[in-house]
């Protein structure tokens, strides 16, 4: 799974960074402007890019999917995650699937291993810091007058040394991916699969940092700091 992740990139760079990438104008919903977050939870607010009627949208979706027919908006606190072997037949992801891709920016997430009964807590880069997108979801809930944008993380078994770690990991899309995993006019379940298959997981550093960031009131620099040699998952 994936229940942590940082964004210390500014939203104009996010912006400018992808309109680069994809020769599309972005159009910035968003209201607001966030420090970087090292300790990103559940339930937070995270930096979003999806296509809706033929135009590229950036904004801010809480983490934890409701799904836009759910009776309930509690639900969102788990539907964090989707498993990528599931979420073109499940209920809660679905119409997601086809209809409401999008990209959660993100430079590094958290995950726990064990070590006899003690939680060891590892963070997960690339190299030089640099941002990515996971393969996301998104969906618009509405109940008498309330309206809430949110998105889920696609996850996926865990290769490589990962595996050793965890047994799941969140799906990070290639680069040149990207483009159609939000392209909505792309509906073929097997080229979709290809897409979230082969990702970017390969590149990914890794490193054990402080059990501070078990605690997520704390937020700063000093969480992702290694505490031991880094080491690379995947030979």
């Amino acid at each position: 799974m994936c229940g942590r992740f940082t964004l210390a990139k500014k939203k104009i760079d996010i912006i400018n960074e992808y309109q680069q990438k994809f020769n599309w104008k972005i159009i910035d919903l968003s209201t607001k402007n966030y420090a970087p977050n090292y300790n990103i939870t559940p339930s937070q607010e995270v930096s979003v890019i999806y296509c809706d009627d033929l135009k590229v949208y950036f904004d801010y979706h809480q983490w934890g999917l409701i799904p836009r027919l759910a009776k309930d908006k509690k639900i969102g606190s788990k539907l964090i995650n989707a498993r990528v072997e599931t979420v073109a037949e499940k209920t809660s992801f679905k119409d997601a699937f086809l209809f409401n891709r999008c990209l959660i920016i993100a430079d590094g997430y958290f995950e726990w291993g064990t070590a006899g009964k003690e939680k060891i807590p590892y963070y997960f880069f690339l190299d030089e810091g640099k941002s990515f997108a996971f393969a996301g979801l998104r969906a618009v809930w509405q109940d008498t007058g309330e309206t809430i944008f949110s998105c889920s993380i696609i996850t996926t078994e865990a290769k490589g040394k990962f595996k050793e770690i965890h047994p799941r990991m969140p799906v990070i899309l290639k680069p040149e991916y990207e483009k159609d995993w939000i392209n909505l006019e792309l509906k073929d379940n097997d080229k979709l699969f290809e897409i979230l298959m082969d990702n970017y997981n390969a590149k990914l550093n890794c490193c054990q940092v402080s059990k501070e960031i078990n605690n997520p009131r704390n937020n700063g620099p000093e969480l992702i700091k290694p505490v031991y040699t880094q080491m690379k998952l995947f030979d």
